[in-house]
């Protein structure tokens, strides 16, 4: 299935205001954790240049492996994934609001309507 917004011509960044300073989620590793009820979840996801994303959903007792598309909106400061991948069927569109920078590659936010923490992994060396 085709995201929502992947067709879409580029956004000129001058003429719409940004919300949060110069952060922006960019192609590499990414992780997203987050704790619900009691348990922890941790998406490990890689964002490649083509705007295919591809990772592993791991919560306390279940791992799943996800794929699908990302596109990250500077303006409104939300990377829009759909993935697919795991039990449920068909692709998911899932928002990932950024609520506020801490650092370059390190912020708080809005996952699945839960607060969550987004941040860059660096690339492991070899």
């Amino acid at each position: 299935k085709q995201p929502s917004g992947v067709d879409q011509p580029p956004v000129h960044l001058r003429n719409r205001p940004r919300s949060s300073g110069a952060n922006l989620v960019t192609v590499g590793n990414w992780r997203i954790t987050l704790r619900f009820l009691g348990a922890r979840a941790t998406y490990d996801l890689t964002l490649r240049p083509n705007s295919t994303v591809t990772g592993t959903s791991r919560w306390t007792i279940s791992r799943a492996n996800v794929a699908g598309r990302w596109l990250f909106d500077p303006a409104e400061q939300i990377l829009h994934l759909e993935l697919s991948g795991g039990i449920e069927e068909g692709t998911k569109a899932i928002p990932v609001k950024i609520v506020r920078w801490n650092a370059a590659g390190d912020a708080d936010c809005m996952f699945e309507h839960r607060r969550a923490h987004l941040e860059k992994i660096p690339p492991s060396g070899r």
